[in-house]
């Protein structure tokens, strides 16, 4: 886990890859739910859920990460 990331995010991380493990063999569809019943925040709301959602998407598609393309002034210095 990245020390970086919200403290959601990072119980998010450990709670789907517990859920992973324990469920070796198991198809995309059937891990999801295993891992939709497994959410620990309460209500599906607010950031927390989003950081959930983003967690869950990072592990069935971890090379997937959505950038935003960067516009750069004309004059303005690029750091990329």
């Amino acid at each position: 886990m990245d020390s970086t990331q919200s403290n959601w995010r990072q119980v998010a991380d450990s709670v789907i890859l517990r859920v992973a493990h324990e469920n070796p063999g198991l198809g995309e569809k059937e891990l999801r739910a295993k891992m939709s019943e497994a959410y620990p925040f309460g209500l599906r709301r607010y950031h927390p859920y989003k950081m959930w959602l983003a967690a869950v998407s990072s592990y069935f598609k971890p090379g997937k990460q959505k950038t935003k393309k960067l516009e750069v002034a004309e004059g303005q210095l690029s750091l990329l």
